[in-house]
């Protein structure tokens, strides 16, 4: 049966089949009252609206006419596809309807705007997120290629007290970087020496230390904890994230009433 399912033109011969014994049980116009279509003013407006803000034109009398017959059209076959049932057991469909609703609950009507309190509370509550990376001072010496007795000949030079500055390829990375975050490092050498920096001891040379452009000797000198952004410049930010915080809030109250209608029966598996 499945093989058959398959076939294109067996699945065309059932759908017709079905459209024609629905449309021979359906009354017809004389025996049933005519489904209304109403196309109200604002509707129209709204066409005319979508129309202007796709093609920042107004549409004339005949674009007009042409929209509200594609508004019939789909009316019309969204009233026929729900009487086949067309709506049920489709993901597609229940997934819209989550969604629009979600959609919903989380512009939900009692929403306030939070006082400064409360903003300035959350931002106490979430410091971490609302402050400054670590900053660094380092030096790195800088290799074109992972020539390992190479950089172990620099590494003990290093060691032992050598200046970096005659070390190394020419290159034109910064050699030594002051009062760096994590964004400047890594938009200079890469996401993956800066993440390898958090790691390396203070005052000691470490390495060799990849990058997007080599290998490094990286002696990390000093290392500034995370900082507090003040709240002044964040809180526009601050309030933004209350926002959804309690939007979130929000939509899980409103599902939770609703569940509140319904009793959850699960079959267990045999």
């Amino acid at each position: 049966m499945q093989k058959i399912w398959r076939i294109p033109l067996f699945r065309f011969v059932l759908f017709g089949t079905v459209l024609v014994l629905f449309d021979s049980v359906r009354p017809n116009d004389t025996e049933a009252t005519l489904q209304r279509i109403l196309v109200t003013r604002d509707q129209i407006a709204k066409m005319v609206t979508t129309w202007q803000q796709n093609w920042g034109t107004t549409p004339d009398n005949k674009e007009i006419s042409a929209l509200i017959q594609s508004y019939v059209e789909e009316e019309i076959y969204y009233r026929e596809a729900l009487a086949l049932g067309l709506d049920q057991d489709d993901f597609v469909v229940r997934r819209r309807l989550r969604q629009k609703m979600e959609f919903l609950t989380e512009n939900y009507p009692n929403a306030v705007d939070p006082t400064v309190d409360e903003v300035a509370a959350y931002y106490n509550q979430n410091i971490g997120k609302y402050s400054t990376g670590p900053r660094y001072d380092f030096e790195q010496v800088y290799f074109v290629e992972k020539d390992d007795l190479r950089i172990a000949n620099a590494f003990a030079s290093l060691v032992s007290g050598e200046s970096g500055e005659n070390l190394g390829d020419p290159s034109s990375l910064a050699r030594h970087m002051t009062n760096v975050d994590e964004h400047d490092i890594s938009r200079t050498f890469g996401s993956k020496f800066s993440d390898s920096l958090q790691a390396l001891p203070n005052g000691s040379w470490s390495g060799p230390i990849p990058s997007g452009f080599g290998q490094h000797l990286v002696r990390v000198d000093k290392v500034q904890d995370k900082q507090p952004r003040d709240f002044s410049s964040v809180r526009e930010l601050v309030e933004a994230d209350w926002r959804t915080d309690h939007r979130k809030i929000a939509v899980a109250e409103s599902f939770e009433k609703m569940r509140q209608n319904y009793t959850i029966e699960i079959e267990e598996s045999k």
